[in-house]
């Protein structure tokens, strides 16, 4: 604040300084301590900062220095002054956002002005910068603690308090002893003495943050970081020292993923906004959600928004159910829940948590990687071999590793869509002309989906094929014939009524 009063001359402060410090020694030209201004639009980027334009850049690296590159020094004074430059601008479209004159905005528009700066805000981390940065309490900002709100916004990274704590603690899990430049020589700089990590840790730790799903996105940041911070060649102190980075630069790295995340969202969302519009309905979002690995009931996507509601990230609903459409807010935050849940309902959870435990003997929180096909037993499930092993090979690099429940629950999404697959074969085998399946051929499609999962080898397809041309009797298992199916039913109801089969077999075991 006292920066922004003082026309920007209120110098950055530690925390601001970490971040600069990561960014410049990221970017920096290889061999060397300078960095090249050609460099620099990417390096605000990576800081965070949007709507990043090279030729407003460049006037103010120009006026810095005549030379192509600049020394750490011109590069913090730079930044000074394109906080400055950042702040005019801001100040133009706060007050295009303040439509009625009163010198403030509220939630709402403050989400408004932050999509117009170029910012996807997550609802949950605004509210939680607002309340700290909210100086006389009103619910409104004025344009002073607007800035205070972007400054904080932008140094956790757009991660609330709760996110970036979490990260935290796994950073800390991986903390290895200070080697940073001259840190065995030079105890007068900060830098030295804080708490760092190898970045060959960085892929464990966001994987371990973002679940999973996101490893290939952590190993390519991670080998991106490693590539370029390299010591210069009168570094000598450092050529046989692991490169580190500090938390400030983590969170950096986490954000840049999170970016990541947000474009894939973007791709899959504008994909199926056919008209434009910049709205998806509920049809479109369940297409949608499969392009990004979920095969999501109607129930499960209405809970899920629901839930959004009940967290205060997501736009409140008038009545009950869903909303007739989402916007790309809306979906990302969505999106954000769902990532939680990894797609599974409270029940669906508290069943694989329960057989989490059950096989986590010494209760160390992980389990073998080979006990995986003994717990999807246990829970009804029997998968071919073939399968597992394609499975496990997406949740682990090694075939006698270890998971931990975050881990499991991925693993357990990735066999559910297996499952869900095998499903909509068989359904669609069956179905009629408009889609659905009638009584006794849904006593049939069960009986063969049944055999699928008992034989450990053997495929749907060809087992379909044998049923074109011979056809199946499934008047043998008591279990399929005893069950209330109806009449006509859709692809919903057929997974329920699989499902089913499975419970009453898990309670047969």
């Amino acid at each position: 604040l006292a920066r922004l009063r003082g026309g920007g001359e209120g110098g950055f402060s530690d925390s601001e300084m970490d971040r600069m410090h990561g960014a410049f020694m990221h970017h920096r030209v290889p061999d060397s301590n300078d960095i090249h201004k050609d460099d620099l639009a990417e390096v605000l980027k990576h800081l965070g900062y949007c709507q990043v334009e090279t030729t407003e850049v460049m006037k103010i690296a120009n006026d810095i220095t005549e030379f192509a590159t600049m020394e750490y020094g011109e590069f913090v004074t730079f930044c000074t002054k394109y906080a400055q430059e950042e702040a005019i601008k801001y100040h133009n479209i706060f007050e295009r956002f303040d439509e009625d004159n009163s010198g403030s905005l509220d939630e709402e528009e403050i989400m408004k002005f932050l999509s117009a700066v170029g910012y996807v805000p997550l609802r949950s981390s605004v509210k939680e910068a607002m309340a700290m940065v909210d100086l006389d309490g009103n619910g409104t900002l004025d344009f002073e603690e607007l800035v205070l709100l972007i400054n904080l916004y932008r140094l956790h990274e757009g991660f609330s308090a709760d996110e970036v704590a979490r990260l935290g603690q796994l950073f800390a899990a991986e903390q290895a002893e200070p080697t940073s430049p001259g840190a065995a020589k030079n105890k007068k700089t900060r830098f030295a003495a804080q708490p760092m990590i190898e970045s060959t840790k960085l892929s464990e730790v966001l994987t371990q943050f973002f679940g999973i799903s996101h490893r290939q996105m952590a190993r390519s940041l991670s080998t991106e970081m490693a590539s370029k911070h390299k010591p210069a060649d009168d570094e000598v102190d450092r050529k046989d020292l692991p490169v580190t980075l500090r938390f400030s630069e983590a969170l950096v790295w986490a954000r840049r993923l999170r970016e990541m995340e947000i474009e894939q969202f973007r791709e899959a969302f504008e994909k199926f906004d056919a008209d434009g519009s910049g709205a998806i309905d509920m049809e479109e979002l369940e297409e949608a959600l499969k392009t990004l690995g979920y095969t999501l009931t109607q129930k499960t996507m209405t809970w899920l928004i629901q839930k959004a509601v009940e967290d205060g990230n997501f736009p409140a609903l008038e009545g009950d159910g869903l909303p007739e459409e989402l916007d790309f807010d809306a979906f990302v935050h969505f999106m954000r829940v769902l990532g939680e849940t990894d797609g599974f309902m409270p029940h669906e959870l508290a069943e694989i948590k329960s057989t989490f435990e059950r096989f986590d003997e010494d209760g160390s929180g992980d389990i073998d990687v080979i006990e995986l096909n003994d717990m999807l037993h246990f829970m009804g499930c029997a998968t071919k071999l073939d399968t597992m092993q394609n499975l496990i090979g997406q949740v682990h690099d090694s075939p006698d590793g270890a998971l931990d429940m975050r881990g499991f629950v991925r693993f357990m999404r990735l066999h559910r869509e297996a499952v869900l697959g095998s499903c909509r074969e068989v359904f669609d085998h069956f179905k009629d002309a408009e889609g659905m399946v009638m009584e006794l051929d849904a006593r049939k499609a069960l009986f063969v989906l049944q055999e699928e999962t008992n034989k450990p080898l053997g495929s749907l397809s060809g087992r379909l094929a044998e049923v074109a041309l011979v056809g199946v009797d499934p008047t043998g298992d008591e279990r399929i014939m005893a069950m209330e199916i109806g009449g006509p039913i859709g692809f919903a109801r057929f997974v329920e009524l699989a499902d089913d089969c499975r419970t009453r077999r898990t309670m047969e075991l």
